[in-house]
């Protein structure tokens, strides 16, 4: 995690921006969490989002069980229905039913490797004893009904953070819909808002035309 924290802090002082906010959604919770510990002079605010202190036991099973199924012979894709499974709402089900997809010619090979080193950093990551150090305004969202990170490991990252504002998002799982959440994190940023040099604010304008 702080190899890709260093990796965020690289690419957004080569793009000349000193200060920036930083909002990370589960994994990349964990890594805006490293953001805002490693470099807090740069992290200007910080959202986190379906994410938590330390990864939940029961989803890490399921995880690992789902990654020695592809080991075993199952597909990628199988493995991505099976991991949506717990990041979205039983409403979200309601009425379906699973759809068996060929298998697309991918290198499923690197991809599962890929996804055993991911596996490897969620497992290590642990900040529990280190939130109090993170200074930035802070904002917690989670899903009410997030079943892949409990509601209340939001509840105590936000307890850990002084100062930080917790947003219980009702009847949204682990992915949280952009509407149910976007105005209170357009509010927050506007009340942590950063001015930019002219140089870097030219940037940013060139980058959002692209």
């Amino acid at each position: 995690m702080s190899e890709m924290a260093d990796d965020v802090s690289g690419l957004m002082n080569g793009l000349g921006f000193s200060r920036y906010h930083v909002l990370g959604w589960s994994m990349g919770g964990n890594v805006a969490q490293e953001v805002a510990l490693c470099h807090p002079d740069e992290v200007a605010s910080l959202i986190l989002m379906s994410t938590y202190t330390r990864r939940p036991d029961r989803s890490s099973y399921a995880i690992d069980a789902m990654l020695n199924s592809v080991r075993e012979g199952a597909s990628i894709s199988n493995f991505m229905q099976m991991m949506n499974t717990w990041c979205l709402t039983q409403s979200h089900y309601a009425g379906k039913k699973l759809v068996p997809r060929p298998r697309d010619g991918v290198d499923e090979g690197r991809l599962l490797r890929g996804f055993l080193w991911q596996k490897a950093a969620l497992d290590s990551f642990d900040s529990t004893r280190r939130l109090h150090l993170i200074a930035c305004p802070t904002m917690v969202v989670h899903g009410e009904e997030d079943i892949m990170v409990p509601f209340r490991m939001g509840e105590d990252l936000a307890r850990g953070i002084a100062g930080s504002e917790m947003v219980c998002v009702p009847r949204a799982g682990h992915i949280i819909p952009p509407e149910s959440c976007s105005s209170r994190i357009v509010s927050f940023l506007e009340r942590c808002s950063v001015e930019l040099h002219a140089l870097a604010a030219d940037r940013a304008a060139s980058l959002a035309k692209e």
